[in-house]
């Protein structure tokens, strides 16, 4: 739409300036300007989801959008742009998930079934149902087993702790 490409343009243009504002006034003065030139072309306008109707977005929620535009074309020089937020939570699940593989596998019980699960499901043509009852059980067996060794889960809570702290 061209009112993005427009938006889209004014806060390239204005992001470096964004940048080097000394303190927050001046920052907060930048997004004032930029508000004003879109408000003189129409505004903010947003798709109500109860209705589908495009509706004038207040001031708060575009000064929101806007700053978080800026943040976003500065993203390596701010924590809070969304593409600093998805590589943190990227980084976060991926050592959760590393670590849980390695909690898990430390279990005997858990791992020699999960191993069962894989050669039932590979060695037989079952239907989309038989699978789904076996990784049920499955799911059941490996989670009474996790719920009766006490050291398996101090070590999951060790694990989110430290991927929490990193």
């Amino acid at each position: 739409h061209q009112g993005n490409k427009r938006y889209r343009a004014i806060i390239t243009a204005a992001t470096e300036k964004y940048a080097k504002a000394s303190c927050k006034l001046d920052k907060s003065l930048i997004v004032s300007e930029i508000i004003e030139s879109i408000e003189g072309s129409g505004g903010f306008i947003k798709k109500r989801k109860s209705d589908n109707r495009w509706i004038k977005c207040n001031e708060h929620f575009s000064r929101e959008k806007v700053t978080q535009s800026l943040r976003d074309g500065l993203s390596n020089r701010y924590k809070s742009s969304t593409k600093a937020k998805k590589q943190r939570r990227s980084k976060f699940s991926a050592k959760i998930s590393e670590d849980a593989e390695k909690v898990i596998h430390s279990n005997t019980y858990v791992s020699n079934r999960i191993q069962k699960l894989s050669n039932d499901i590979q060695s037989s043509a079952t239907s989309d149902c038989a699978v789904c009852t076996m990784l049920t059980r499955a799911n059941s067996d490996i989670l009474e087993s996790m719920k009766q060794d006490s050291d398996l889960l101090m070590r999951f809570q060790d694990a989110t702790n430290a991927a929490k702290e990193k």
